[in-house]
C-alpha cells in the first residue's frame, strides 16, 4: 500500500499515489493564487485553465486553454471567413487553411518519408509518421513515466490522469 502524506488515503501503486498527490497541489496552489506559479507542471495550468472558464467565449461560453486560443475561436462567430475555396466553395478564416486545402483537390502531397517513402499534404503528417521508424517518443508525461510519438496522445493521457485526479479528490 502507498499512503499519502498529507491526508492518510492509501493506494494501491505508487502512480495512484503520485497522481493523487497532484490533487493537493493543484487545489492549494489554484486557490492561493490564479496565476499558477505554484503548479508542478504547465499541464496543470493548462487544464486548470479550460476547465475553469479563465478564457471564455463570450458568444458560447466554451473554454480555451490560453488567450490565443479563445480569439482564435471567436473569429468563428464574427462570420468573417474570407478565404474561399474555387473547387468545393470550403471557406477558410486563414490564408495556410485554404492553402493546405487546395493541396487535397490538386493531389499534392509535397512531404516524403525517406524511409518507405509515404507522402504527405502536411510537413506535420510527415514529422509525426517519421516517429513510426525512429521510435521517438518527445511527449512525455508529466505524472507518469509514460511517453508519446504524438500531442494527442500526450493530452489525452494526461486529460485522463486529471479528471481521475478531480474524481479521487471529491471521494
Amino acid at each position: 500500500m502507498f499512503v499519502c502524506s498529507l491526508c492518510d488515503k492509501q493506494f494501491a501503486s505508487a502512480l495512484y499515489l503520485q497522481t493523487h498527490t497532484n490533487v493537493h497541489t493543484v487545489q492549494n496552489s489554484y486557490a492561493g493564487s490564479r496565476c499558477g506559479e505554484n503548479y508542478q507542471s504547465t499541464t496543470l495550468r493548462f487544464y486548470m485553465n479550460l476547465y475553469s472558464g479563465k478564457h471564455k467565449c463570450t458568444e458560447c461560453g466554451k473554454c480555451c486553454e490560453d488567450s490565443t486560443a479563445v480569439a482564435k475561436h471567436m473569429e468563428s462567430h464574427s462570420g468573417q471567413i474570407p478565404f474561399a475555396c474555387t473547387v468545393c466553395s470550403k471557406r477558410f478564416t486563414q490564408l495556410g487553411g485554404l492553402v493546405e486545402h487546395i493541396r487535397i483537390h490538386r493531389g499534392e502531397k509535397p512531404f516524403e518519408c525517406t524511409v518507405c517513402s509515404k507522402r504527405f499534404t502536411r510537413s506535420e503528417g510527415l514529422v509525426r509518421h517519421s516517429r513510426i521508424h525512429s521510435g521517438e517518443k518527445p511527449y512525455k508525461c508529466h505524472m507518469c513515466d509514460k511517453a508519446f510519438s504524438c500531442s494527442f496522445g500526450l493530452e489525452s493521457h494526461e486529460s485522463a490522469l486529471f479528471r481521475e485526479t478531480i474524481q479521487m479528490s471529491h471521494v
